[in-house]
């Protein structure tokens, strides 16, 4: 074990990852950096993972797994018993599936002995497709084109994902930052918001090669999901927006807010978290006549269960509506005329 070089922690949630959170570990126990320690923490999984997960412990003394021993049963929660176990100099989240480059620590180590100031480094991930590994995509925009990152993700403008960054870990455990464990959705956003707000010593490597790699799935979110959770994606999208819509207070961030918010409402719009938003959006004057109109019909067919009786009807309005929502999304040079926004320590 080196001692002259600092520890990293690389924190995983895991949850029914038995087939592919080995290529995972694998990418871990490569790295040329050998001065690390893989906290995997399983979230209940209902299949052979935490199996899986004992063979590597046995493998490797570097990896500690862990179980989830607190309500409420999701990646966030892991992700805070990873730091609260953890005991690097540097903490880096991963996923359970995505992998790293062989020279990824090393690399982030020796950029951090570069820039010793920043509290955290960002650095650009390629996305890979996971069915055919053609179509990939580097996740890392470009900052300087338009304003700060901090108004971005407010207004849900991912700029780069939850294994870019890799962080002091005095810096997130003096300023407790944790995973909002209330939330399905939004949660890496939300984290990156809280990170943002307390401290701006950070650097993004745009130069940097990629040694991270996200993996991507054919298929949307809504095409894949059950009904509930639909509802609890929902119910994160009103957090969020309740979170966040009283601090900012610029018209342009706070519209696109709603907006990407209302999003998750329209397959479920008769119900109460849906009917805040619906009147949030009357109230500010952002939903149109065509807006209202439609929204009136996708909520008769969904309150009478009428979509499998008149269903092209019902996706053809559907479609209207969800092209009204994305025409009245703010454009980015809209951007411009927002100043720098700072949340309360308090309210983040």
């Amino acid at each position: 074990m080196q001692t002259n070089v600092p520890l990293v922690s690389v924190i995983i949630p895991s949850y029914n990852r038995e087939s592919i959170i080995v290529e995972t570990l694998d990418s871990v126990l490569a790295q040329t950096y050998i001065n690390w320690e893989c906290i995997v923490v399983d979230d209940g999984s209902t299949d052979n993972t935490w199996q899986v997960l004992e063979g590597y412990k046995q493998r490797d003394d570097r990896i500690k797994i862990l179980k989830r021993n607190r309500e409420p049963k999701n990646a966030n929660t892991c992700r805070n018993i990873g730091v609260e176990n953890s005991s690097g100099h540097y903490i880096i989240f991963l996923d359970s599936d995505d992998l790293l480059a062989s020279n990824c620590l090393s690399a982030l180590i020796n950029k951090f002995n570069e820039y010793p100031q920043c509290d955290y480094l960002i650095t650009p991930v390629l996305i890979f497709n996971h069915a055919t590994y053609k179509g990939d995509t580097v996740l890392l925009k470009n900052l300087i084109l338009y304003h700060t990152p901090l108004q971005y993700f407010i207004s849900h403008e991912i700029l780069w994902c939850i294994s870019s960054p890799i962080y002091k870990s005095s810096f997130l455990k003096s300023n407790n930052l944790n995973f909002d464990e209330n939330l399905l959705r939004f949660q890496d956003i939300d984290f990156h918001i809280q990170v943002l707000n307390t401290s701006k010593k950070f650097k993004v490597l745009h130069k940097q090669k990629s040694t991270i790699f996200y993996r991507k799935y054919l298929g949307t979110i809504q095409d894949t999901e059950s009904e509930y959770k639909k509802e609890l994606a929902l119910k994160s999208a009103v957090y969020f927006y309740k979170k966040y819509s009283d601090i900012v207070a610029d018209k342009y961030l706070t519209q696109k807010l709603f907006f990407t918010c209302f999003s998750y409402a329209l397959h479920a719009l008769n119900s109460n978290d849906a009917k805040f938003l619906i009147n949030e959006g009357k109230t500010n004057h952002w939903l149109n006549f065509k807006m209202k109109i439609y929204i009136i019909f996708v909520s008769c067919y969904q309150m009478f269960r009428l979509q499998e009786v008149i269903g092209l009807a019902y996706h053809r309005i559907f479609r209207l509506l969800w092209s009204e929502v994305q025409k009245a999304l703010p454009q980015r040079s809209d951007f411009n005329k927002v100043d720098e926004i700072v949340i309360p320590r308090s309210e983040a």
